[in-house]
């Protein structure tokens, strides 16, 4: 075996499609048993980032874990610090973090995905439209005091 095919390391995204996450346990367990040496996560849609890697630290004790990108948008700095500082505990040494400024459509998308009705998408999307004006109205108004 070459020195490349030794430090080779094998990943799967988690969770897993159709698959409850209570029921990723026996799944991520024979994953290592194949050779799989890394689980990664993200959030784009469904379930947050880190739940999966939380409960991968527990039934992979030897995986290293990875959250692939989690758009600094979505929560605020203590939060994000929060959930970092915990699984960077429950994976001592295995975790990594990626962090994005992201794009607010791809993650406003994936909201909006899970919005099936026209009246909740419109709701969303008239939210958002006016959270964003607000926003805008008041980085100018204190741009110009500042």
């Amino acid at each position: 075996m070459s020195a490349a095919a030794a430090e080779a390391r094998y990943g799967m995204t988690i969770p897993l499609a159709g698959v409850p996450l209570h029921a990723h346990a026996d799944l991520l367990r024979e994953m290592v048993d194949l050779g799989y040496t890394d689980f990664w996560s993200s959030e784009a849609s469904g379930h947050d980032g880190f739940t999966p890697l939380a409960l991968a630290a527990a039934w992979a004790p030897s995986a290293r874990l990875g959250v692939a990108i989690v758009p600094a948008f979505t929560r605020g700095p203590a939060l994000m610090a929060q959930s970092v500082a915990s699984l960077a505990e429950a994976a001592p040494g295995r975790f990594v973090m990626g962090l994005g400024t992201g794009l607010a459509g791809a993650g406003m998308l994936s909201t909006i995905i899970s919005f099936t009705t026209p009246i909740r998408a419109g709701m969303l999307m008239g939210v958002w439209g006016v959270a964003n004006m607000v926003g805008h109205a008041f980085g100018n108004l204190m741009g110009g005091t500042i």
